[in-house]
């Protein structure tokens, strides 16, 4: 049986790992603001937590990684930049 979860409760769920020091989130540094706010990248604090989820998990845990240094070094002068043309992110650090 499949059960659905609502929107509302995902916003819910996300917002209580935050407050608990799960996951952090950033930015695209050069979006919108509609777009900013309402699409950040999540990363988890901890990359054991990731590893749990993943099967080919190189990648996801070097970038998760790479964030978490990161933004224990920028903490919300931390933002990502998306190319258009390519569909490629980049951690970056913003102006402060």
């Amino acid at each position: 049986m499949i059960s659905t979860v609502s929107r509302n409760s995902i916003i819910d769920y996300i917002d209580y790992a935050k407050d608990a020091y799960l996951l952090f989130s950033t930015k695209n540094y050069f979006a919108k603001f509609s777009e900013r706010e309402s699409s950040p990248k999540y990363y988890f604090t901890d990359n054991g937590i990731l590893n749990l989820f993943y099967l080919d998990k190189l990648p996801a845990l070097l970038e998760n990684l790479v964030a978490i240094k990161l933004h224990n070094k920028y903490q919300e002068n931390l933002f990502y930049l998306k190319s258009q043309k390519t569909g490629i992110d980049i951690d970056t650090r913003g102006a402060s």
